[in-house]
């Protein structure tokens, strides 16, 4: 009986042995590979990318110690994540094995180039996303492309100098309209348009006397002075102050009870108003 048990210890102990690997055997559970310098070596069957050795015979070709894509060795070991390799790694939407642009896939991978994707492909004047895509950057000032209005048309070219009048666009300085300076109250000349095209411009008006202005008061007033044609500040009774921006008179607020008689300044940001009871009021 001890020899037939002593037997049976051995036969398992062989059995436990596992997978013969190079002049010995791998434990169960383990594998044998063949390290990328030459030779074998015993390795878990969970997990051998991660490791910090290339296991070509395993399809690995990298291996940086970690699982993590992004830095040059994709999770999986089998992508050193250059664009243009064919698999579409951590950053890219698309690799279609090559580095080349205008195929539907930028030469970076970071775009499918299609216009809505938010990223302003070749041929495209700008992209400021459309449904789920958010709008970026500075121009698109939070709008997306739209066939109304805004920065980016629906087909990614910019709206405003493109010879048409888009139904939010209050001119075009490429579109042929018939405008004239009396729209903006001037007796002659042709209005600019606003590099946004949102604004018509005074600047090429002009008026062959005095002509009538709406100050948006109808409050006497009895002060005035301005800084330029397009900076001009009146005061008047009971502390009104308007002020006009080569376009336009608009109310400005005051804290002033009493009359304002006199206005001065300095400058565009500095002016001041006086009037009764020793009221001063400075912008």
């Amino acid at each position: 009986m001890p020899l037939a048990i002593a037997m049976a210890a051995a036969a398992g102990g062989c059995l436990q042995r596992g997978v013969p690997c190079d002049e010995r055997y791998c434990p169960n559970g383990y594998i044998c590979i063949k390290n990328i310098e030459g030779g074998f070596r015993c390795h878990s069957s969970d997990l051998p990318c991660g490791d910090g050795t290339i296991d070509t015979d395993l399809g690995e070709v990298c291996d940086d110690g970690n699982m993590e894509g992004g830095d040059g060795c994709s999770a999986n070991c089998r992508s050193k994540e250059p664009c243009g390799d064919g698999i579409i790694d951590k950053g890219e939407v698309c690799d279609d094995a090559n580095s080349v642009g205008g195929d539907g896939c930028s030469a970076d991978c970071r775009s499918n180039e299609v216009c809505g994707n938010g990223v302003p492909d070749s041929g495209e004047a700008c992209d400021c996303g459309t449904g789920d895509v958010p709008p970026t950057g500075q121009p698109c000032a939070g709008r997306q492309n739209s066939a109304d209005g805004g920065y980016c048309r629906d087909d990614c070219q910019v709206h405003c100098g493109d010879g048409r009048l888009a139904p939010e666009e209050v001119c075009d300085p490429a579109y042929a309209a018939d405008l004239s300076c009396a729209r903006l109250r001037y007796d002659f000349g042709r209005p600019g348009c606003s590099g946004s095209c949102d604004s018509l411009l005074a600047s090429s008006c002009g008026d062959w006397n005095w002509r009538a202005h709406e100050s948006e008061t109808s409050t006497s007033l009895t002060g005035v002075w301005g800084s330029g044609p397009g900076d001009v500040f009146a005061v008047g009774k009971d502390g009104v102050i308007v002020h006009y921006d080569g376009l336009k008179w608009t109310s400005q607020p005051s804290n002033a009870y009493g009359s304002l008689h006199g206005v001065w300044g300095s400058g565009p940001s500095d002016v001041f108003a006086v009037g009764d009871g020793g009221t001063v009021e400075r912008q």
